[in-house]
């Protein structure tokens, strides 16, 4: 029975991100300081060092990063890069904490890489005269098996830290948009997706498509669903963050979404720009519709995005994408896994920023669910304090056995706050290994004491620096 930590899981880390709690920022500015670390996440990789040498055979943890791991809708590559650098060298330099192959597995915000993955392995299958007849039926999608071909690498990441830290033996290796974890006998598995695709929004070019072709296959092979979709998330979470000033008009709307007083003058900002060339009647019947309607509309679809639920830590429409896209996961794993269903099953998602653990019942495998743990983020993107939001690591054994470290909460006193070890429906050896992490997290000794202090000042520097984006783009747009 081994308690040994095999696969470290973060996500959301949002590398270069101005709210990123693990990315330092220049002092007096929102930009990111690509040569000095955030203290937190020196302090974060301090804790995880103290997890790995609990490992009885002095083997290193694999780290899979899954997905938003660099911030590459909202800030600029030029920066998120560096900070990424930064981890990964207070990972495997001194005093190694993880191995140095890396696993990846994209989310929406670094969408992009994916993209360069993929496109990089279709030139390389060019370039190897190898029959196109005998190419993937989709380039949307990598295996999610370890063993599988073809390997997916990252370049832009890897020569990013090739040219800032001249280290050529870390190996990226890139999973989209799911991997699966198994054990020998193929009877339990820990599945590992970002989980972008539980929102409407993600989906969209699919629901566009329904509704003018009763055709379309249903929606449920993650295959498919990227296959309609990645153009759109494409865009949406990066092509468009990334231009020029349409970029920086699209940051400013995505602060702002959280004051009613910026989406009012925007709205009026709106209303006067449409309707200047109107008759005076037209043009304030236009104008008080576009102030008013559109506002009810803006003020409905804010609330269904999940990290605008304050009030639960998975909303209803949320809830019902994910399980959606659990299905969709499941038959593609079916597709792909030559032997039956595994009987234990835990999977491990992020995305919503909000960490939980719990039982989620699906009578499609063969123990009627499976455990399932959000990994949380570390971004704080809202001036009022969300209880809900925090940061986990989830740690995975040698015998796929999963558990939660609840980190941090963006409680309205961070004091308050206690490291928490959580497991869903554990075996007797996942009992073990949750007994061991909780042995090792003391929040009164160090590093934990630093990491728990640095985290409430960062906590609360960065919601001051929100209030000052939030009130400058209020200026900006009342202008």
């Amino acid at each position: 029975m081994s308690t040994d930590v095999r696969y470290i899981v973060l996500s959301d880390l949002h590398f270069g991100a101005q709210n990123s709690l693990l990315t330092e920022l220049r002092e007096g500015t929102t930009l990111a300081d690509v040569q000095e670390s955030s203290t937190v996440m020196t302090s974060l990789v301090d804790c995880l060092r103290v997890l790995v040498k609990g490992n009885s055979d002095g083997r290193r943890p694999t780290l899979i990063a899954a997905g938003d791991l660099v911030e590459l809708s909202l800030a600029s590559a030029a920066l998120a890069m560096p900070v990424v650098a930064q981890l990964v060298a207070a990972l495997t330099d001194r005093d190694p904490v993880v191995d140095r192959e890396i696993i990846f597995l994209p989310g929406n915000h670094d969408h992009h890489v994916w993209e360069l993955s993929r496109e990089k392995e279709a030139i390389d299958f060019v370039k190897s005269g190898a029959p196109i007849a005998k190419s993937p039926v989709s380039w949307h999608t990598s295996s999610m098996f370890l063993d599988s071909e073809p390997v997916f690498d990252a370049p832009l990441l890897e020569e990013t830290l090739d040219q800032i830290s001249g280290d050529n033996d870390v190996d990226l290796r890139v999973f989209y948009p799911d991997l699966a974890l198994m054990s020998p006998d193929g009877d339990r598995t820990v599945l590992v997706t970002h989980g972008h695709y539980m929102e409407s929004v993600a989906t969209l070019f699919s629901a566009m498509v329904r509704l003018f072709d009763a055709s379309a296959p249903p929606l449920d092979d993650v295959d498919v669903i990227e296959r309609e979709n990645w153009a759109w998330v494409e865009f949406f979470w990066g092509t468009m963050g990334r231009t020029s000033r349409t970029g920086a008009l699209i940051e400013r709307l995505y602060d702002s979404m959280q004051d009613r007083r910026a989406v009012e003058a925007m709205l009026a900002g709106l209303a006067v720009n449409l309707t200047r060339r109107k008759p005076v009647v037209v043009r304030k019947a236009q104008s008080w519709a576009i102030r008013h309607v559109v506002a009810d509309l803006v003020a409905s679809r804010l609330t269904e995005r999940e990290r605008g639920q304050s009030q639960t830590v998975l909303g209803t429409g949320s809830r019902s994408g994910l399980k959606s896209y659990f299905t969709a996961m499941r038959r593609a794993f079916d597709r792909q896994w030559d032997g039956p269903l595994p009987s234990d099953v835990s999977i491990v998602v992020g995305h919503t920023h909000k960490p939980f653990t719990e039982w989620w019942e699906d009578r499609e495998w063969p123990a009627g669910g499976m455990r399932v743990f959000n990994t949380g983020g570390w971004v704080v993107d809202r001036v009022a304090p969300q209880p809900l939001m925090g940061g986990a690591v989830i740690l995975v054994s040698d015998e796929l056995d999963v558990c939660s470290l609840r980190i941090y909460q963006q409680l309205e006193d961070p004091t308050a706050w206690q490291m928490k070890v959580e497991t869903v429906k554990p075996t007797k050896a996942g009992e073990a290994f949750a007994a061991h992490v909780r042995e090792l997290v003391k929040q009164s000794d160090e590093p934990w004491a630093t990491f728990m202090r640095e985290t409430k000042r960062l906590v609360v520097e960065r919601r001051a620096v929100m209030q000052d984006i939030l009130e400058g783009d209020l200026k900006l747009l009342r202008e």
